[in-house]
């Protein structure tokens, strides 16, 4: 069974708003790029969990 959560973010870029959703059973440690969905530059996203609570989250763009 996996665990989801929506997460909304500002984009680092451009400042729209965006919407992923986390696979929380993934990884204490989790790290990708997405696209914004407005601007559509690459938006690094990492997290960390404790169990399946998010305890840290980072929209960053790639080249930060």
């Amino acid at each position: 069974m996996d665990i989801q959560e929506d997460i909304d973010f500002v984009c680092p870029y451009c400042g729209s708003l965006n919407n992923i959703v986390v696979d929380l059973t993934a990884g204490a440690q989790q790290e990708w790029v997405d696209d914004c969905h407005v601007c559509c530059r690459p938006i690094t996203i990492s997290l960390k969990l404790q169990g399946t609570e998010i305890i840290d989250f980072r929209a960053q763009r790639e080249d930060e």
